[in-house]
């Protein structure tokens, strides 16, 4: 299912410029007298699960936070290209088993691709945008594989000398799942400022907090508007805010990677450009644009992942005790996950 423009700030300046099978690309407007160059646009990939393709209202909607980004930064006088990518159900295991298919399946929600395909076949490509996890961390899979699944989803990108952007996931509220969510934010923000080829990381809960708060105890009402009922999805307006409050940081790594490729095509973008990166993150962008990222191995990122987490311990159930990256946290006891069924698939869900 391929979402349909409505009437909305959201909407204004930019179309579908492409599709492959439900696979959209928004952009701005042509001009009728074919007069603005779109050829030589950045292209932006958006690629991840089911809050990626925007899933909300039960998924009788869609609204991808993709479609807002092109539009914010249309406004911002950089316009771009927005590949957007979300597959339904899908852990990371999953997206990098289907990394070459055509055309990707889902049990709800639109079709999708290959990452690896979609660099091969749809670019140039200037930035990967990836955020996944969720449901890996529903399916009880260990947080330090989940970050070699990420790591090695990065790589696909790394190897074409593409530079990516990780975005830590969500997930429920309850405090099982709001202590194991913190731990795999905070190990996926360790391993992203370690790895050549990955601009920056941040944490969605960052940019669209929760109501609860990351602690689960906080009370921020006015945040409900941005989340869905289920306790798992951003609602459609929540989508078009996320994009809004990426383009500024968009803008900045484009202008960053730019630096070693030529220039950005907007002079307004400074201004409304995110806060530097931290050096940790940006030093290795001058090897961006050479194909020094993560090798497509298994093997390679099991080792070079390993090397940039700390050590972790059992504590049983779901999750593991690491240590604590970023900031200070309470480490819960794990409880089994409930199951129950979802999006017209069984998947494991932290509720």
């Amino acid at each position: 299912m391929v979402p349909k423009p409505t009437v909305g700030k959201e909407n204004r300046g930019v179309q579908i410029l492409e599709k492959k099978g439900d696979v959209v690309v928004w952009g701005p407007l042509r001009s009728p007298d074919g007069g603005q160059d779109m050829t030589s646009l950045p292209r932006i990939i958006c690629y991840g699960d089911s809050n990626t393709c925007g899933y909300c209202s039960e998924g009788r909607n869609f609204m991808p936070y993709g479609k807002a980004l092109a539009t914010e930064l249309l406004s911002m006088g950089m316009p771009c290209e927005v590949a957007v990518c979300g597959l339904c159900n899908f852990t990371t295991k999953d997206m990098l088993s289907e990394r070459g298919s055509d055309c990707v399946r889902t049990s709800i929600g639109p079709s999708g691709r290959g990452l690896k395909r979609m660099l091969a076949e749809d670019g140039p490509v200037s930035l990967v945008i990836i955020m996944t996890g969720t449901n890996d961390m529903g399916f009880k899979h260990d947080l330090k594989t989940i970050v070699q699944h990420v790591a090695q989803l990065h790589s696909i990108c790394h190897d074409r000398g593409v530079p990516t952007v990780a975005i830590s996931p969500t997930q429920g509220t309850n405090r099982t799942c709001r202590s194991l969510r913190q731990q795999l934010a905070d190990l996926i923000s360790k391993w992203a400022g370690a790895a050549t080829g990955v601009l920056d990381c941040l944490d969605v809960e960052d940019v669209l907090p929760r109501p609860a708060g990351k602690d689960g105890a906080s009370s921020n009402p006015a945040a409900a508007a941005h989340w869905e009922p289920d306790d798992l999805h951003m609602s459609a307006s929540g989508s078009s805010i996320l994009g809004q409050r990426l383009a500024p940081h968009v803008a900045s790594w484009l202008q960053l990677s730019a630096a070693a490729s030529g220039p950005v095509p907007s002079s307004k973008a400074t201004a409304h450009a995110a806060a530097p990166l931290s050096s940790a993150v940006a030093t290795p962008l001058a090897q961006v644009h050479r194909n020094v990222g993560l090798p497509d191995k298994a093997a390679a990122i099991s080792v070079q992942v390993s090397a940039a987490l700390p050590s972790a311990r059992p504590s049983g159930g779901c999750g593991f005790a690491m240590a604590n990256v970023q900031r200070q946290h309470r480490s819960a006891r794990a409880a089994p996950f409930p199951t129950r069924m979802f999006a017209q698939g069984q998947v494991q869900l932290c509720r």
